[in-house]
């Protein structure tokens, strides 16, 4: 209704502007080429000043169990540093389908909703609702995505975009394969584990929800119909190219991910763990943003997680540079060959993991090849090849209840670990570009 408004007025505005000026036998056209202007260029030839202002946004897919977390990051967001509403200024934009309360009532779909936050000197934060979607639009799909930042695009020109996406997610595993493996592999029913270098089986336990810390375990949309991303279709959601991507969400920090988006961004922040549900610094993370410093992100959160005691010290973070993912995947591509009987003669529970609950699909990729019998002058190769293309890392010694002796910055698929999985090789090597480009999986 306000914009309606604002444009009414400038149209009846207009209109007596030019009603003015036919009465008035002085009045000059001063539009481009009438007879008062010394200009001559038509309308399209005008000058358009190049865009210096980043858009942020913060993609807040709670319509699920994180909805109570995802709504206090939201206010907290709007708490921190907020620039104006002025031309140039950066934007700072939230993108959010949240259940309607703490009930989870997913049966009664809400919508999502854009909202921008401004700040005038002297005020508190303006939240100006920009948008509302259809109630039924998933916020986890990636056509919802792509049309939400289509409509940023449309409306907000930029220099640079970037986005902080918050939600569950579970890496490069297909939809609904984290949470019940066994209804795609019947051996998936079994949690691999490994003891004295052999393989034996036991029932694979339940996720279970209150024993430990809460966890963000790409996007998730209760109801019916559920809805996940898978991440082959997460790079065709973005309409334009993102200076930056963070996941506040599970398991993101694979080499799969940031190899399937490596041509949508230039950087890539996640974590290769589950992400406690208190989640990144949302107090902080705005003023990180309008200084377009990513990796100040990622140092804030890994101090946070650091600087508390017992379970509670748990994070994983890492920044990526996609432009250095190419030759990274070259090296390892000579290594999967070269190594190929040693990859598959790894024992899965010599090399570190990053996961809990038997979900055992997540490795460290410089351990796993260290396992594989590369030397050392490959090893080497490798571990620059990995280094060059990050721009950080951390990790606490535990995550929640299990070691890390042994952090390269990425988790990778290890086949070794899923030998029975025929469902999840066959798309592991169907559907994943990092397995197209270097043949993990032949």
């Amino acid at each position: 209704m306000r914009k309606e408004r604002i444009i009414l007025a400038i149209v009846l505005a207009a209109g007596m502007l030019f009603s003015c000026g036919k009465e008035n036998p002085n009045f000059k056209d001063f539009r481009p080429g009438g007879e008062g202007s010394t200009n001559t260029r038509a309308d399209n030839e005008r000058t358009v000043s190049p865009e210096t202002r980043w858009v942020h946004i913060l993609y807040s897919a709670g319509f699920n169990s994180l909805y109570a977390d995802l709504q206090a990051d939201i206010q907290d967001f709007a708490q921190g540093e907020i620039p104006n509403s002025s031309r140039n200024a950066d934007v700072l934009l939230v993108i959010s389908r949240l259940t309607k309360d703490l009930k989870r009532d997913y049966a009664t779909p809400n919508s999502p909703v854009l909202i921008r936050l401004t700040r005038e000197e002297g005020q508190e934060t303006l939240m100006d609702t920009l948008k509302v979607w259809e109630a039924d639009k998933a916020a986890a799909s990636a056509s919802f995505m792509r049309e939400a930042l289509q409509y940023v695009k449309d409306n907000f020109p930029a220099a640079g975009y970037g986005m902080v996406f918050s939600s569950h997610a579970t890496g490069w595993l297909p939809s609904r394969y984290y949470s019940d493996p066994g209804q795609f592999d019947r051996s998936e029913n079994e949690s691999a584990m490994w003891s004295m270098g052999k393989r034996v089986f036991s029932a694979m336990p339940p996720i279970p929800e209150y024993d430990y810390p809460a966890v963000k375990s790409v996007g998730q949309d209760q109801g019916n119909p559920y809805s996940e991303i898978e991440i082959q279709d997460l790079p065709g959601a973005f309409p334009m190219h993102m200076n930056y991507l963070v996941f506040d969400a599970c398991l993101m920090g694979c080499i799969e991910v940031a190899y399937e988006l490596r041509n949508v961004c230039d950087m890539i922040a996640f974590s290769q763990t589950e992400v406690l549900s208190d989640g990144f610094d949302y107090t902080s993370m705005t003023s990180r943003l309008l200084e377009h410093n990513i990796q100040g992100i990622c140092s804030d959160y890994f101090e946070f997680y650091n600087a508390r005691t017992g379970q509670a010290r748990s994070a994983t973070i890492s920044l990526v540079n996609c432009k250095a993912l190419d030759n990274l995947a070259d090296v390892c591509a000579t290594l999967f060959a070269k190594y190929r009987d040693g990859l598959n003669a790894v024992v899965p529970g010599a090399v570190q993991g990053y996961f809990r609950y038997g979900r055992h699909y997540f490795y460290d990729l410089l351990d796993i090849l260290l396992h594989s019998g590369i030397n050392a002058e490959e090893a080497a190769t490798l571990k620059n090849a990995i280094d060059a293309s990050l721009l950080y890392k951390a990790a606490t010694p535990r995550f929640i209840d299990f070691d890390i002796y042994m952090y390269s910055g990425y988790s990778m698929f290890l086949p070794a670990a899923c030998p029975r999985a025929d469902y999840l090789n066959n798309y592991y090597r169907t559907s994943i570009s990092w397995n197209t480009r270097t043949g993990l999986l032949p």
